[in-house]
């Protein structure tokens, strides 16, 4: 062989060599890439808080918390009363719910009441810390543990609404919003963005009807039903839920005792691209108006994709940081 065909050949295989480093390099700096898990601390929460509440107005802050530019319009939204709405969530006592004390958390005692007394209290504004167990995991990709803590931003929208702003990590934030009345407490819209490296999903789901999460005064054994209709970015979505209030019970908080309700719901969602279904049991303080201790389990589709995640979330103090 020639002295430059053996440059040639020596030159192709230094090319191919090469080539393949980059190809090495790049899979793992992917590898780390897609599994990413940035921890938020108190101090960085505190500054989401205060990056909520610097919009001029409750309606700014709102559609600031919604990400997308407010509500979506003209797409049939719905009156309350129409159906899909509270009538076909009305409240039936009776039903013997599924109860226990909540798994992992300090569980002093177990209430004797059957029927809450009093009103629910809309909570405080600020930062609330819980301990937090669980993860998530996207087709494809290794499974991501959560911190051992992580935030809750409580935003008010009105005197008697407001925004739950839940940071687990960077790359998992999720929104839901709340509105306390007479006799429920209901949520008008629900927002989930969540980062796995190149795929970043930013979902806003608001609902034609608001959807009764809680129905009061709190009763054990009560349960309600009902469709579920709304919009996403997408298109329209539908489905239904199930929920049922279980015992009152106490739970120590810090150097507190205090007193919560257990709900529990299931909702199952489809859309244009995407099926979900979410089961959630939820603790909840009246005298504070905040969830105590939550246990979610999720799994959801769109596309080719595929997500689950499971999670509890115990709060550390009743006192908000501001």
């Amino acid at each position: 062989m020639s002295l430059e065909g053996n440059e040639r050949k020596h030159g192709r295989l230094r090319a191919t060599i090469v080539v393949l480093l980059v190809v090495t390099v790049a899979g793992v700096i992917g590898f780390k890439w897609f599994t990413t898990a940035t921890p938020v601390s108190e101090t960085e929460a505190l500054q989401i808080f205060d990056e909520n509440n610097a919009a001029a107005g409750p309606q700014e802050i709102a559609d600031g918390l919604k990400g997308k530019g407010g509500p979506h319009r003209g797409k049939g939204s719905r009156k309350p009363g129409a159906k899909g709405s509270p009538r076909a969530g009305e409240a039936r006592s009776g039903k013997q719910a599924r109860v226990g004390s909540p798994r992992g958390a300090a569980s002093v005692e177990a209430g004797s009441a059957s029927v809450a007394e009093g009103p629910m209290a809309v909570p405080a504004e600020g930062v609330y810390a819980y301990r937090t167990d669980g993860g998530e995991r996207i087709s494809g990709y290794e499974f991501r543990r959560f911190p051992s803590r992580s935030y809750r931003n409580v935003v008010h929208t009105g005197s008697r609404s407001w925004v739950e702003h839940h940071t687990f990590l960077r790359e998992h934030q999720g929104w839901s919003s709340f509105r306390l009345e007479e006799a429920a407490v209901l949520t008008d819209w629900t927002r989930q963005r969540v980062e796995f490296g190149p795929v970043v999903e930013d979902e806003l789901l608001e609902f034609h009807t608001p959807l009764p999460l809680t129905w009061l005064p709190w009763e054990s054994g009560r349960s309600w039903e009902g469709a579920v209709e709304g919009e996403t970015d997408d298109g329209p979505f539908q489905g239904s839920f199930s929920a049922s209030t279980g015992a009152y019970s106490r739970i120590q908080v810090g150097d507190e005792v205090v007193g919560v309700w257990l709900e529990e719901m299931s909702f199952v969602l489809h859309g244009v691209d995407f099926d979900a279904s979410v089961d959630l049991r939820r603790w909840t303080s009246p005298e504070l108006g905040v969830t105590v201790r939550e246990e979610v389990v999720a799994d959801a589709r769109k596309g080719a994709l595929t997500y689950t995640a499971e999670w509890s979330l115990d709060l550390l103090s009743t006192d908000p940081e501001r």
